[in-house]
């Protein structure tokens, strides 16, 4: 019962995040679109499971505190009447909750392959036509009598890969001052509360 329990969420989960994922693709074909739906998935599972938890916990605590604590009773005794909210707030906080941060999860991994696909595309160009001039350059290559130029490759590699880091880093630096600074402190912590949940869907 508990598989057949989780594959329905899994399943769920997957064709939710593919179906969304494919609607905004064919309506717009924009990535910056596409980022919108991940950081709205990422919202999600931010109230989810604040919601969630808030549920769980007030139940759990008004359960525990009177029925085991005033009336002397065993936890998740049926004779407690908030026993029943206890249970439900355990399946609200552990299996919505969490089934919004996979959703989250998914939906940003796939984003995240999307956008490293385009960056090592752009990179990948510039290495295929370093590796045709070695090979149309350098004679004897092919016939193993003269040595390649690895160097020229992984510099190409590194530069590559440093560049499609700047704007990522710079966005990291700049934006927290920029933003605490133009529309202050609450508008900063509302940034600084979605950045882990938008950094949990990169790929792990």
């Amino acid at each position: 019962m508990a598989f057949f329990g989780g594959s329905v969420m899994g399943l769920s989960i997957a064709s939710l995040g593919i179906l969304g994922l494919g609607i905004f693709y064919l309506a717009y074909k924009d990535p910056l679109v596409i980022n919108g739906f991940a950081m709205g998935a990422s919202s999600i599972a931010l109230f989810a499971r604040v919601g969630g938890g808030i549920y769980t916990k007030s139940a759990d605590v008004g359960a525990d505190l009177v029925g085991k604590l005033e009336a002397g009773i065993p936890e998740d005794d049926p004779r407690n009447p908030a026993v029943i909210a206890d249970n439900v707030g355990d399946n609200v906080g552990d299996v919505a909750g969490m089934g919004a941060d996979l959703f989250e999860s998914y939906v940003g991994s796939v984003v995240a392959a999307i956008a490293i696909g385009k960056a090592v595309g752009r990179a990948a160009f510039r290495m295929v036509a370093e590796v045709r001039r070695q090979f149309r350059e350098i004679a004897g290559l092919m016939e193993g009598r003269a040595k390649p130029d690895t160097e020229r490759c992984v510099a190409i590699a590194t530069t590559a890969a440093l560049r499609e880091m700047i704007v990522p880093g710079l966005t990291a630096v700049v934006v927290p001052p920029l933003i605490g600074w133009l529309l202050g402190k609450e508008a900063l912590g509302g940034l600084l509360a979605g950045a882990p949940s938008w950094g949990s869907s990169s790929p792990s």
